[in-house]
């Protein structure tokens, strides 16, 4: 007959002595490892769905760049004017949302186009063009890969439901803290012997791999989790921020002479002179409903974590005067790095090694699910033996 597997409690865990737990101890510990166990059981999946589909759509525009766009020259001195008017000619009945510059020679620059019709299989995809001449590289629109990634970045936003998506989101940012916690309370009496014993990097089974490597690996998952709960509740705590960063508009740009109306060629400038010994990181045009309408820009200053977090810019879409400029630099350090939290959420604030880490750390959760079931199993299974045993 097999012989039951160990309880975790027990003296001695892969040759390393433990001491064993008091009464009281033993008592709490077992009802953070049925929290750990029931979190698991009930939101498990919920978490693995929304960490890998993160680790997925974080790297959705270079996935699409290497599959769809063609090799991109230098960047050169285009008109973003003249390139969107020639791709509002090749794609009439699309509206131009979006443009994202690229970070290197050789990368393409992205154009997001929306569909006016609303019965389309596609509602928005990417346009590729070279940075250099302005010439079309490709689309996305009819690309099946495209599409998918479009999905799961949405679904890991706001699961597809806007507002409540984002609530629902944060839920499975505290069940992550939850299981995390839990499981790192649960498996510190075992550290100390591990770090003693030189056997942390040991996993000698799949109670090893699951109590090691979650303790090795729940720094970046915490971290993850609570830049992931601020990404999901962004609406209530970032408007004070931008608030606390906005900086008086320059006499010298608050209109732009000689022109009716601004365009993508006029933004980008005027944006220049409002934020200057910057670089341009993307614009967005006016979207329907704004009010007041305005153009969004966003520019990249040396030093900073994300482009994302960088200076923004707003220019009135009827103008041209420049309505508010929210400059990060101008706020305390603590500000400051909530302000990019995103760079920490997704691995951005170092190299791209770093971005490879985060990506294998957000596809480890459905392995610790896995192993989690595999060792509530094994419990149940030493309980039933025992309870023969005894009878």
């Amino acid at each position: 007959m097999q012989q039951p597997h160990p309880p975790l409690q027990a003296e001695t865990l892969s040759g390393t002595a433990v001491q064993p737990p008091s009464a009281r101890s033993a008592g709490w510990r077992k009802k953070l490892l049925h929290l750990h166990l029931f979190a698991a059981l009930g939101l498990g999946l919920f978490v693995s769905v929304i960490t890998v589909t993160g680790s997925i759509s974080q790297y959705r525009k270079d996935i699409e760049r290497w599959l769809i766009a063609a090799p991109a020259g230098v960047r050169g001195d285009t008109d973003p004017s003249a390139t969107a008017a020639a791709l509002k000619s090749r794609y009439p009945g699309r509206q131009l949302t979006a443009l994202v510059v690229s970070r290197g020679d050789g990368e393409a620059d992205t154009w997001t186009l929306r569909n006016r019709d609303p019965e389309a299989v596609v509602q928005t995809f990417s346009v590729f063009t070279d940075p250099g001449t302005g010439a079309w590289l490709g689309d996305s629109e009819a690309s099946l890969t495209a599409r998918f990634l479009a999905s799961t970045y949405h679904f890991h936003h706001m699961m597809w439901i806007r507002t409540w998506g984002r609530w629902l989101v944060g839920v499975a940012g505290f069940a992550t803290l939850i299981l995390v916690l839990g499981g790192v309370v649960l498996a510190w009496p075992h550290l100390r012997a591990w770090v003693r014993s030189g056997r942390l990097l040991r996993f000698a089974d799949v109670r090893d791999w699951h109590l090691r490597a979650g303790t090795l690996l729940a720094p970046i998952l915490l971290a993850s989790a609570l830049t992931g709960i601020l990404c999901a509740y962004i609406a209530w705590w970032r408007p004070p921020l931008l608030a606390a960063s906005r900086q008086p508009v320059p006499a010298s740009v608050t209109a732009l002479p000689g022109e009716a109306k601004p365009d993508w060629g006029s933004v980008i400038a005027i944006s220049a002179l409002a934020a200057p010994n910057t670089t341009l990181h993307g614009v967005q045009a006016p979207r329907h409903g704004d009010t007041p309408r305005v153009w969004r820009v966003v520019r990249r200053w040396d030093g900073e974590l994300s482009p994302r977090d960088g200076v923004l810019i707003s220019v009135d879409a009827d103008s041209g005067a420049v309505v508010g400029i929210e400059d990060p630099r101008h706020l305390d350090p603590a500000r400051l790095l909530l302000f990019q939290q995103i760079s920490f959420h997704i691995g951005w604030f170092a190299g791209l090694d770093v971005r490879w880490l985060w990506l294998l750390v957000g596809l480890s959760p459905p392995a610790f699910l896995v192993s989690g079931l595999i060792l509530w199993r094994r419990r149940r299974a030493n309980k039933a033996t025992a309870k023969r045993t005894k009878c």
